[in-house]
């Protein structure tokens, strides 16, 4: 830790903020000791409150927006490295989605491109995923800024020389949502290079600044393309699967290192094991969390039966969860556990594994399958774009669109293991055939190679009967 200086928006001596810079209603507050003593509204501020507010999934004006606060660049277009990928990042965090996808691509294609990740928040990235930021280093140069309200428009620029002096063919974007700095950035390379811009929604149940600037958007749903088609009218798609481990990248556990680690998670000799894991949000609605009423029921009619919950539950959500089990003794055989770098393990030490609901969890699904480990999938019709069921092959008999019926599939692997292990096969061959990472690498590669022909690319404007509530998380 530094003594004193600046980090992010704070002025610090020794860990403490005596200088913070805040922006609160459309306005920049500098604050000494949290006391306000200054405001101005800017039009950065004004943005960023705009940004807030937002929930319309077309950002086509926010972007042209931030767009017009972007420094004018003296610079010459020079011909990008076809053997070099880039990859514009908020920032990456110790467990969880769009880390995990970072992290598989650029060891997938390390021996085929040279890579560069590009953070605007890389001392944060740092700080809370210091072994991600170890384990990237190994296949790509790793550089960045620290944006705040602090000199942004020197760290703009130099950003955007960063990525203008490594000159790839191609940049993946995996920005935040909300991330105006990153959306600059993006503006800038669209405006003055030859740099072509993938962008790769993560974030796909929310508007996503920046996408107007793309030249292609990766979508690894039939439900996430039709978000970008219809709701934030960008019309070239293309589709590729969700890149996982190759082959030779699986682990291998021994039947003694499983029944050891069940053990360790409080699993007896005799006992039943049922999991889920996923972000604790994946897990409420606005009204409470009919996920949790239904893991209480499987409880209270299968007494062999232990949950196991891989999250980080908050106060405000152990309060609902109380709640749910207060009349009930079977919430001593509700067991939490951290995220875990052991996840893999973990997972084998599972039964049967349950989906998040009402947020599902994609990835979490995909490593299910590879793993051979028996699940069962929620669907969503109410709010599409947090159902992930379309990753399942074509017919998979366990995903449900209602709880009671996704208890039954659940009773049903519990008691059947000759089906678990029938549905484990079929699953397993679907991952090979369809996220296997040597297959979509081979796609990606494609892609990149063919990025200056878009016409060339299997784009298909998708219809469905998808529906989409407002967010209420």
């Amino acid at each position: 830790m530094k003594l004193f200086g600046w980090v992010n928006n704070s002025f610090k001596i020794l860990g403490l903020s005596i200088i913070r810079l805040q922006e609160k209603k459309g306005k920049i507050f500098i604050r000494i000791f949290d006391i306000p003593v200054w405001s101005k509204r800017t039009k950065l501020s004004a943005i960023i409150e705009k940004i807030r507010e937002n929930k319309d999934f077309d950002t086509h004006l926010l972007d042209a927006e931030i767009s017009s606060l972007c420094p004018i660049i003296d610079y010459s277009k020079t011909k990008p490295h076809k053997n070099r990928v880039g990859y514009l990042v908020t920032e990456i965090y110790s467990s969880g989605g769009h880390t995990k996808c970072i992290e598989r691509q650029t060891t997938a294609l390390n021996d085929t491109y040279k890579q560069q990740i590009f953070f605007t928040k890389i001392s944060r990235s740092y700080n809370i995923a210091q072994e991600q930021m170890l384990s990237l280093s190994e296949n790509a140069i790793i550089s960045g800024e620290n944006f705040s309200f602090l000199c942004w428009q020197k760290k703009l620029r130099n950003l955007y020389s960063q990525i203008t002096k490594f000159n790839p063919i191609a940049l993946f974007v995996f920005i935040n949502p909300d991330d105006i700095f990153g959306t600059m950035t993006l503006s800038l390379v669209k405006k003055y290079t030859d740099i072509k811009i993938i962008y790769c929604p993560h974030a796909s149940h929310y508007p996503n600044l920046g996408i107007s600037f793309a030249d292609i958007s990766l979508e690894a749903l039939p439900t996430s393309a039709y978000i970008t088609q219809h709701l934030r009218h960008f019309n070239k798609t293309v589709f590729i699967p969700m890149l996982s481990k190759r082959v030779e990248e699986f682990p291998s556990f021994t039947n003694e290192e499983i029944s050891a680690k069940r053990k360790e998670l409080g699993i007896e000799e005799g006992d039943l094991c049922t999991m889920s894991g996923a972000s604790a949000y994946k897990f409420f609605d606005s009204t409470g969390s009919e996920y949790f009423y239904t893991i209480k029921k499987l409880l209270e009619r299968n007494p062999s039966v232990k949950h196991i919950i891989i999250s980080n539950i908050n106060n405000k959500q152990q309060v609902i969860i109380d709640k749910i089990f207060c009349d009930s003794n079977c919430k001593n055989r509700l067991i939490f556990i951290p995220f875990s770098q052991e996840y893999e393990l973990i997972f084998k030490c599972a039964d049967v594994f349950i989906d998040s609901f009402p947020v599902s969890s994609a990835l979490t699904m995909i490593d299910l399958m590879r793993l051979r480990v028996p699940y069962v999938v929620k669907i969503n019709r109410e709010n599409s774009h947090w159902s992930f069921h379309e990753y399942q092959m074509q017919n998979f008999p366990y995903m449900y669109e209602k709880a009671e019926e996704l208890l039954l599939g659940v009773e049903k692997l519990l008691s059947d293991k000759k089906e678990c292990q029938r549905v484990v096969t079929q699953n397993y061959q679907h991952y090979l055939n369809s996220y296997e990472g040597s297959i979509v690498k081979s796609r990606l590669c494609e892609v990149i190679e063919h990025i200056d022909m878009p016409n060339d690319f299997d784009i298909k404007t998708i219809e469905g009967n998808y529906h989409f509530k407002e967010l209420g998380l």
